[in-house]
């Protein structure tokens, strides 16, 4: 849950570069490179996002840094369930309308979760996390139409209430182009660091 919400305010930063700029940086120059030296053995990835993060880190306002990490497990307590619900709610900070409604959104999704977790299950809201449908009336050569509804499609900024054709619905995601340069032999490798549901495609 946390990675689509963190993706959906990537997005929504990423289009809102120019009007959010003063809010993340000090800078007026548009995207800067930043570069993590010495690091060690050249698949060591956990070495080089944690550099990485440092460096951004120094580079973005406040707590921006530690308000996207997860720092929470991924075992779902009742305390993992409430913190994300906190974290959510801190991006509107950062939102315009758009965005804020996006959160307004699916807040009550995590408020039902926690809910959930300390037993008192709302039968009528998990009986609509989604409902497919099926338009049999196509030709008979044409495989028939599957359209879903339900709360699942607020988490990703569509209406509850509108039929959706699965195949339609983009899954978020993001990718970063990386340049390792190795001092030692000259070589340069040019890479991308990806993020978001890409099995899902697969």
């Amino acid at each position: 849950m946390w990675m689509l919400v963190c993706l959906k305010f990537a997005e929504y930063v990423n289009s809102n570069a120019e009007q959010l700029r003063s809010l993340f940086v000090e800078h007026a120059d548009g995207k800067i490179e930043l570069s993590a030296t010495d690091l060690g053995k050249e698949h060591e990835w956990d070495e080089f996002f944690d550099k990485i993060k440092g460096i951004i880190d120094k580079n973005v306002k406040g707590d921006v840094c530690r308000l996207l990490t997860a720092d929470f497990t991924t075992t779902g307590t009742l305390g993992d369930w409430q913190q994300l619900r906190i974290k959510t709610e801190q991006l509107k900070v950062f939102g315009n309308n758009v965005f804020c409604r996006y959160i307004d959104g699916i807040l009550p999704i995590f408020d039902e979760f926690i809910q959930t977790y300390q037993g008192k299950v709302n039968k009528e809201f998990w009986i609509k996390v989604c409902d497919i449908k099926r338009n049999t009336l196509q030709g008979p050569y044409t495989p028939a139409e599957r359209l879903i509804t339900g709360w699942i499609l607020q988490l990703f900024d569509l209406k509850a209430d509108v039929a959706q054709d699965p195949d339609n619905i983009n899954l978020p995601n993001i990718r970063v182009p990386v340049k390792l340069e190795d001092h030692t032999t000259g070589n340069v490798t040019e890479c991308y660091v990806v993020g978001g549901f890409h099995g899902v495609y697969s």
